[in-house]
């Protein structure tokens, strides 16, 4: 878990409104008594979070409730984020705050269309797992992000070429990614950086029901940089990490049978707790 927490932060920071993490240093884990019996391992796997409710509108990297909302939804289509909703955000002045990324980086986002996780991503955003109370409490802001007025153009294409442009190779190594795992969210990054333009445009075309065709998100990605994908180039120029591709299973009646299927696929009670 900590390390798919701290690769979000670091590829968001600077770049969309999320909520700042950091592991424990030696001098707080002596003053938590519960802590100092934990082994050095355990104690690699807790971190802090900066509460978000402690943010001020210069802390935030987009003030502009527009611009928040179009780099969270460019970060969250890369890294696959598919249960935003409104109990793991805060606003500030009306800017988006999020946190909470534990069940981003997942593989099956990746092998699955796009469509897939579009569907549930607009479920969550739409604040359908919400009681009706809290539903009713976000009401403004659940609206706007359903609507092509909730969000910026210029924004929106200037966040696919800043996380375009990240290496994220680098970034994974730093987040405390290794081997195996670290040739695999190498290899998710990499993927979903390729498709990001044309993604964006999907999911924000499901969850406003609008031509998006006027906010010049190129639909083959064509028109925008490749990126630095950080993926280690062996000597014939091949990249390294794992690779994936889409399901060539036929297509299912509907998105949400699809994404039912992706949910059994994923035996959910393990195989998060199986990943880093």
């Amino acid at each position: 878990m900590p390390a798919r927490e701290r690769l979000a932060d670091l590829i968001g920071r600077g770049r969309v409104n999320a909520v700042e993490i950091r592991l424990l240093n030696p001098a707080e884990v002596s003053q938590v008594p519960s802590l100092r019996a934990r082994s050095r391992d355990e104690l690699a796997r807790c971190y802090l979070s900066r509460l978000a409710t402690d943010y001020q509108p210069q802390d935030l990297a987009h003030q502009d409730p527009r611009r928040a909302r179009s780099a969270q939804l460019v970060f969250e289509t890369l890294i696959r984020k598919f249960d935003h909703h409104e109990e793991n955000q805060w606003y500030v002045n009306g800017a988006p705050l999020v946190f909470d990324h534990d069940a981003a980086f997942h593989p099956a986002f990746v092998r699955y269309p796009i469509g897939t996780f579009a569907f549930s991503y607009g479920w969550h955003l739409a604040g359908k797992t919400l009681p009706l109370d809290l539903q009713a409490r976000f009401r403004d802001q659940i609206d706007a992000v359903q609507t092509l007025e909730g969000y910026d153009q210029e924004q929106l294409q200037r966040s696919l070429r800043e996380f375009q442009a990240l290496d994220f190779r680098a970034l994974a190594i730093e987040a405390g990614y290794t081997g195996e795992a670290l040739e695999e969210v190498v290899g998710f990054l990499t993927t979903t950086s390729r498709s990001l333009p044309r993604d964006v445009a999907a999911v924000l075309r499901s969850i406003t029901e609008a031509d998006v065709s006027g906010f010049g998100l190129d639909a083959d990605g064509s028109g925008l940089p490749g990126g630095h994908v950080g993926a280690a180039k062996t000597p014939d120029g091949a990249s390294e990490g794992a690779s994936f591709e889409a399901s060539s299973a036929p297509p299912l009646r509907s998105p949400g049978k699809l994404l039912d299927q992706a949910i059994r696929d994923l035996r959910w009670g393990n195989e998060l707790k199986r990943s880093p």
